[in-house]
């Protein structure tokens, strides 16, 4: 999810020298998109794969410095910045389920993966994921997974929208848009 924000930076057609005073390099609603996103990796990182991880005796990769950074230090790091630096007020009652399309294309970008692909590293599967294997659950329990997975999601989108309607900047009949 990192590689959005850093292909948004490379693309990104006004260079900093050039900027307005209080404009921003990347507006706000991308921004939540891509601290979003950023969270639900970490969180699935943490809920899902480690407990996985763990039960499978793979204690080493799993507290390795490198799954430290990107699982747990991006993260938190992704939504210090946004909380401390970024303006508030700016997420639409609508974002999280414009959010919701990055989760959804990397879900559609798994199946169609495993279905062209051959076995992921030597895991014997061709999933990244157990919960979102086709294989051993069959579509269906994959569906609900996929679908409770999403609940949690738009959950975690309206918080964030919350956070930012809750630290705007107050201005009289300021409503939620």
């Amino acid at each position: 999810m990192p590689l959005l924000f850093y292909l948004f930076l490379l693309l990104e057609p006004e260079p900093d020298m050039y900027r307005k005073p209080g404009s921003h390099l990347c507006p706000p609603r991308f921004k939540g998109a891509v601290v979003f996103a950023i969270t639900v990796t970490g969180l699935i990182f943490y809920f899902v794969l480690r407990p996985a991880m763990f039960s499978m005796g793979n204690t080493a990769y799993v507290n390795s410095m490198a799954n430290t950074l990107v699982h747990y230090v991006v993260p938190l790091m992704t939504v210090f910045d946004w909380l401390l630096f970024d303006p508030k007020g700016q997420f639409k009652k609508f974002d999280p389920f414009l959010w919701l399309l990055i989760p959804y294309a990397y879900f559609l970008f798994t199946i169609i993966r495993a279905q062209t692909g051959g076995e992921i590293l030597s895991t014997g599967s061709r999933y990244p994921y157990a919960f979102i294997n086709i294989d051993q659950l069959g579509m269906g329990k994959v569906l609900v997974n996929v679908a409770g997975l999403i609940l949690i999601f738009l959950i975690l989108g309206y918080i964030y929208c919350g956070i930012d309607y809750f630290f705007r900047k107050r201005v009289p009949d300021d409503t939620f848009l």
